[in-house]
């Protein structure tokens, strides 16, 4: 058996392990799928307009009472908001297109 030390190999990284270090603009373009699965507490999300790509059920269990918005155009990202996961029918969310980046 082999010592585990400093030769020891890092541990591989997977796209639902993942270590967010810095984000701001054009950081996030992938939001994976299953990434916010369980997160039945947020109540604000912004999406940027640098986001190309949302896997299906990416706000899996997020409430559509959720105040979601968004730096894209309505219908810019395929399949959004109706595959994505929400806990709820979509259709009555608040959700606001064309907006700019919050300033935190």
């Amino acid at each position: 058996v082999a010592a585990a030390g400093p030769a020891a190999v890092e541990e591989e990284k997977t796209e639902f392990d993942v270590e967010l270090t810095e984000v701001g603009p054009n950081k996030v373009k992938v939001i994976g799928g299953n990434a916010f699965s369980g997160c039945s507490n947020i109540e604000y999300i912004y999406i940027g307009s640098n986001v190309t790509s949302l896997k299906a059920g990416a706000f899996g269990g997020v409430p559509t009472t959720c105040k979601v918005e968004c730096g894209f155009a309505e219908g810019a990202v395929s399949g959004f908001p109706a595959n994505m996961g929400f806990a709820g029918n979509t259709a009555n969310m608040d959700i606001t297109y064309n907006v700019s980046e919050p300033t935190v």
